[in-house]
């Protein structure tokens, strides 16, 4: 009845207020409809997979009825789809204990019934932002949708819109560093690099390693390297294995001039596994900016292949024949 009434949602206010007491009355009254499904009919030839199927439904149902403890709602889709399984084969004994003409009618009601329901269903993944101003809709402190709904806004071009999104967000949870992150980039495509600076450093002081990576990068940006050294070391010493940060911190590194510390950050990041060609670039323009020229040719060996690193491999040569 709830699926069919409304459209199904991304989150639920039982995630972030806990159950209430309409939760917990369904939770007691399905409870005591379980024992009494325990009880009945002790001597019937179904009783013990009765049994079985109350007893498959529980272990599922306790850890994602959040009545106990709160799990994010796409590890509970995740486990529903096991809980499913046993009220589908308990309806599916219900019917089959029906005869003739009934049985048939409680088969194409139930059919028809989950043909509504799974088209509505489907019709919710049909636009991002329709799901996620349901979601905000449905639970308003759940951070994650507004910031989802604020960065569909963006995208969409209603920028005051994003934002209202992302201020509702913020009044739920002041200085969730994703939605703080989510407002420094649409301030800074604005052009209010100030505010966006702002919002960026009260994101980055939360201790989010990715926020503080984007810090960097925003200071990088303003020209402010200096400043963006710290927190792009932070970034990368808490996530070493993350390239992006690694090849961050070099970057600040060469602008405030410690090339020996650039060469580092880029050692590590080539030791990650799957990084880009952009990485042994840059290392060989540090090493020739070291005098080690020497240890360049090698580097730019294994980068002939990528067509988009001609001109710049080019450049490099000429600098390394230059008296």
């Amino acid at each position: 009845g709830t699926v069919l009434a409304r459209a199904p949602s991304l989150s639920y206010p039982i995630q972030s207020y806990g159950p209430n007491t309409l939760d917990l009355a369904i939770g007691a009254t399905t409870l005591m409809l379980t024992l009494v499904l325990v009880v009945v009919r002790r001597r019937s030839e179904t009783y013990r997979l009765r049994l079985a199927l109350l007893t498959w439904s529980w272990i599922w149902f306790v850890p994602i009825s959040h009545l106990i403890a709160p799990i994010h709602i796409l590890v509970a889709d995740r486990y529903v789809l096991l809980w499913l399984v046993g009220p589908c084969l308990g309806i599916a004994m219900a019917i089959e204990q029906l005869r003739g003409t009934l049985r048939l009618a409680a088969s194409g009601t139930l059919i028809c019934v989950l043909a509504i329901a799974c088209v509505r269903a489907q019709q919710a993944w049909t636009s991002s932002f329709e799901l996620f101003s349901r979601g905000c809709d449905v639970n308003p402190r759940d951070p994650q949708m507004c910031e989802n709904l604020s960065g569909e806004l963006e995208r969409a071009g209603a920028i005051d819109d994003a934002l209202a999104a992302a201020a509702r967000g913020l009044a739920a949870y002041p200085r969730e560093p994703h939605i703080e992150m989510r407002v420094a980039q649409i301030l800074w495509e604005r052009g209010d690099r100030e505010g966006a600076l702002a919002a960026a450093q009260l994101g980055a002081q939360s201790g989010l390693s990715s926020a503080a990576w984007r810090y960097a990068v925003l200071l990088q940006m303003a020209g402010r390297s200096r400043d963006a050294v710290w927190w792009a070391r932070r970034a990368a010493e808490f996530h070493p294995e993350i390239e992006t940060y690694q090849r961050t911190l070099a970057t600040v590194l060469v602008e405030t001039g410690d090339l020996a510390g650039a060469e580092s950050a880029l050692r590590v990041a080539l030791a990650v596994p799957g990084h880009p060609p952009i990485d042994e670039l840059r290392l060989a323009e540090v090493l020739l900016r070291l005098g080690r020229t020497s240890e360049v040719p090698p580097l730019l060996d294994k980068l002939r292949g990528d067509p988009a690193l001609a001109e710049p491999i080019k450049r490099l040569e000429r600098q390394l024949a230059a008296p």
